[in-house]
């Protein structure tokens, strides 16, 4: 088989089959964008949903502020009207709360009067254990006075905001700033289930303080609203939406890196991809939130196509045909000659002895005349006979005769050496050797009547015994332009003719 189409075919099933895996892969990599493109968008609409949520309950507690603000005088009964309607409408806000501004020589008597209305009233701490304890001595408090609903907040009556450290923060810059101030995530005093709140504090002063000093001064306590940062979320994101996606909500203010809210676990196989997509909250109320993002299993699968594993599989398809064709053809082609190179053997060989036939001889004899001519080149050529051959045939029959060409035929081989030379049968029992580049070939005609007669085969004649033997006549040439290769044929033809008339069994050259 021919190997350059062979390796052209190895080359075509190899680039077609790495052509079709990039195709497919650079097809799989755009979808890929597409679905992060696609994914980005969702995480930047979600985002928005819940920055939307947020601010509007911000805005709920602004508005109910600025009420308080106009009143002459803040009682039970006027902050439960303020603020009983708007609770009942949300569940994201769980208590609005009134926290004044309580200096240590005064809390004995505010304890007192607040125990008129509630029984055993007092300001009050969480220690490590959780435990609800007398608030410790403090130049001031903000304890929780009034709060709505009273009924599902109880436990956050007297409690001291400032001896927690998130919720101090938190009201110490609101009081300073004169803004909404939120605290950073925490577990509220009155939470029964298992989410992150925080409290947004809205400074109430005296007058309209504008310095640092003034607003100090005239603080008379705090408004603030208690959140619930699941039922937010809930409200903003769509249960459905939370199956094909991991949400994380993170607080980055300052630097820090607390996770509020995370709707799973990454642990838990669903998720291939583990690049998070970052989406920034506006500031809420001082405090700097931020969405991350991963499209579970799901939601990749749902947005990828056939189109990458069919243009593969159809690339290798392809591939594979074009090449199997091809190799098919090449097999046909492969067949074709050497059937041909069979024929052409055929019809170059002699059918009984095996050697070349006389259209070969005439063929390699011209070719290395030819080259001769050109090469300036010696050219010796051997005609060989059997002598006595019909008496053979007479005697043993055709089938010893032709039995005895083969191997005449067969000892003639064994003397030539070079792939130029060429033995063939050149009539009924003759045969030529072909020599180029050869000036003594009387050494290799000896050789070849030699090996003849070593064969001993038998061929009597009248009456005594002998064996078979051959006569050769040997012509040498240096041929030239416009001389023919018949000139060599006669002058071989010539020394054989004397050898056979001096006896036979012997080598003449002309």
């Amino acid at each position: 088989m021919n190997t350059k189409p062979l390796l052209a075919i190895i080359v075509f099933l190899i680039s077609g089959v790495s052509g079709s895996w990039w195709m497919a892969q650079w097809l799989k990599d755009s979808e890929t964008r597409v679905i992060e493109a696609s994914f980005e968008n969702d995480v930047a609409r979600h985002t928005a949903a819940l920055e939307r949520e947020i601010l509007l309950n911000l805005e709920i507690l602004f508005s109910i502020k600025g009420a308080l603000d106009v009143l002459p005088v803040l009682t039970e009964e006027s902050f439960d009207v303020l603020t009983r309607d708007v609770l009942a409408r949300t569940s994201a806000i769980q208590a609005f709360a009134w926290a004044p501004r309580v200096v240590h020589e005064a809390r004995a008597q505010f304890e007192l009067e607040r125990q008129s209305d509630i029984p055993g009233f007092a300001i009050t701490a969480r220690s490590p254990t959780d435990a609800v304890v007398p608030a410790p001595v403090a130049p001031e408090y903000y304890p929780v006075y009034y709060i709505e609903p009273l009924r599902d907040n109880q436990a956050a009556l007297g409690f001291d905001l400032s001896t927690e450290a998130r919720r101090r923060a938190a009201l110490l810059a609101a009081r300073d700033q004169g803004e909404m101030v939120a605290t950073a995530g925490i577990r509220l005093v009155q939470e029964t289930s298992d989410q992150v709140g925080f409290l947004v504090f809205t400074p109430v002063y005296s007058g309209r303080p504008t310095d640092l000093a003034s607003r100090r001064r005239e603080l008379i306590g705090f408004f603030n609203g208690v959140f619930r940062l699941g039922d937010m979320f809930a409200s903003a994101i769509e249960t459905t939406d939370l199956d094909t996606m991991y949400l994380r909500l993170v607080d980055r203010t300052n630097g820090q890196n607390e996770v509020l809210l995370e709707s799973g676990s990454l642990d838990d196989g669903q998720y291939s991809m583990t690049n998070a997509y970052r989406h920034t909250l506006s500031p809420i109320a001082g405090r700097q939130w931020e969405i991350q993002a991963v499209p579970n299993n799901a939601y990749v699968s749902s947005q990828r196509s056939w189109v990458p594993q069919m243009t593969l599989g159809g690339g290798l398809i392809i591939t594979l045909l074009l090449s199997s064709y091809g190799l098919m053809v090449l097999r046909k082609n492969s067949q074709l000659k050497r059937a041909k190179d069979e024929l052409e053997q055929i019809s170059l060989t002699d059918g009984l002895t095996g050697v070349a036939n006389r259209r070969h001889f005439d063929q390699h004899l011209d070719e290395q005349w030819q080259l001769s001519v050109r090469e300036l080149g010696a050219i010796s050529l051997l005609i060989i006979d059997i002598d006595h051959f019909k008496n053979f045939n007479d005697q043993f029959g055709h089938q010893a005769g032709d039995e005895c060409l083969m191997k005449v035929a067969r000892a003639l081989n064994t003397v030539i050496k070079r792939p130029t030379d060429l033995v063939a049968r050149y009539g009924g029992e003759e045969f030529a050797v072909i020599l180029p580049n050869t000036t003594r070939a009387d050494e290799l005609a000896e050789a070849c009547r030699e090996r003849v007669e070593a064969l001993r085969i038998e061929n009597p004649r009248h009456g005594v015994k002998s064996v078979l033997t051959v006569s050769v006549g040997v012509s040498t040439m240096e041929p030239h332009r416009g001389s023919e290769f018949t000139d060599l044929i006669a002058s071989a033809d010539r020394a054989l003719y004397r050898a056979k008339s001096s006896g036979r069994n012997r080598v003449e050259v002309a």
